[in-house]
C-alpha cells in the first residue's frame, strides 16, 4: 500500500502520517520515499514507457509512504475520509 502526499504537506504532517501508520497494527513497515526517489521510482517502473516519463520531474513527484501490511489479504477501503488514520494533505494509493 502506498500512501501520497500532497505537495502542501508540511512537515508537521508528514510526521503525523509516519507516527499514525507505525502505531497502526495492520501497518508492518513503514518507508517515506522523498521526491528524488519517488522520480527514482518512477523512472524504473515506466522505463519501457517513455511517453510517460517525457514531462516528469523531481519537483513533481509526489512524496509517498510505502508500507507493509501485516495481512497482505486486508483491502482497506479506496475512499480515504474512510480511513481511520487519515490525516490531512494525504491521498491514499492501493498497490
Amino acid at each position: 500500500m502506498r500512501v501520497l502526499m500532497t505537495p502542501e504537506a508540511t512537515p508537521e504532517e508528514v510526521a503525523a502520517v509516519r507516527e499514525n501508520l507505525k502505531a497502526n497494527t495492520a501497518v508492518a513497515r513503514v518507508a517515506y520515499l522523498d521526491r528524488a526517489q519517488s522520480f527514482e521510482e518512477m523512472q524504473r517502473m515506466f522505463s519501457r514507457e517513455p511517453d510517460l516519463l517525457r514531462h516528469a520531474t523531481e519537483e513533481g513527484s509526489p512524496t509517498f509512504f510505502r508500507c507493509t501490511l501485516t495481512d497482505s489479504t486486508i483491502r482497506l477501503p479506496r475512499n480515504a475520509s474512510n480511513v481511520e488514520w487519515r490525516a490531512p494533505r494525504c491521498l491514499p494509493r492501493h498497490d
